[in-house]
């Protein structure tokens, strides 16, 4: 099995030529999007990100939840050595740039504590073990807020047949694609 170096590296170039010579959309079926709409019946609070490079863009997700009530969000990180943290955020606010480079919600926007979180990826396996871009900014969430839905978005081609999996690896509950839903074995979310 590679490492997860060598699958970052060889997952960065598969997504990056893939978006640009495919016609992926950032929009999803509507079976996926009936599922997701039973995910907001509750009104929970929906975090999301801003795509960086070729991730998937959640920002359809994202302005369904808003528009449905439901208060959204986005990571926020106050400084290299800070936790990951979310701050309320609805499409159309406007964002700063932070630490990383990355867009994100003013330090002045309330805090938010997501139900549901929607999370990049570089890939994932049929076991929901997540591969991310190495810094370790979600894991960690994930270990502490544990209570939270995990949601990848990614495009069906990002599924590799066996992640490599370190004790403090947090799985998905589910990852919606292009394709459609994909619920993980030890998933959290039931439906009807």
């Amino acid at each position: 099995m590679r490492s997860k170096d060598e699958l970052r590296t060889l997952l960065r170039k598969t997504r990056k030529n893939a978006r640009k010579s495919l016609p992926i959309r950032d929009d999803y079926p509507p079976e996926a999007l009936a599922r997701f709409h039973v995910l907001l019946k509750n009104l929970p609070v929906i975090a999301g990100y801003r795509p960086v490079g070729s991730e998937m863009d959640p920002s359809p997700l994202l302005e369904r939840a808003a528009h449905h009530g439901c208060v959204t969000a986005l990571p926020f990180i106050a400084d290299r050595a800070a936790a990951m943290e979310f701050r309320c955020w609805k499409p159309g606010d406007p964002l700063e740039t932070g630490v990383f480079g990355f867009e994100q919600p003013s330090a002045h926007a309330p805090p938010a504590n997501p139900d549901i979180l929607l999370v990049p990826l570089l890939g994932f396996d049929s076991a929901m073990n997540r591969l991310g871009q190495g810094a370790g900014h979600y894991d960690r969430y994930f270990s502490k807020y544990t209570n939270a839905l995990r949601i990848g978005i990614a495009c069906q081609f990002q599924e590799i047949d066996a992640l490599p999996a370190d004790p403090w690896d947090v799985p998905l509950d589910a990852v919606l694609t292009e394709k459609g839903w994909i619920t993980g074995p030890a998933s959290r979310i039931a439906f009807p």
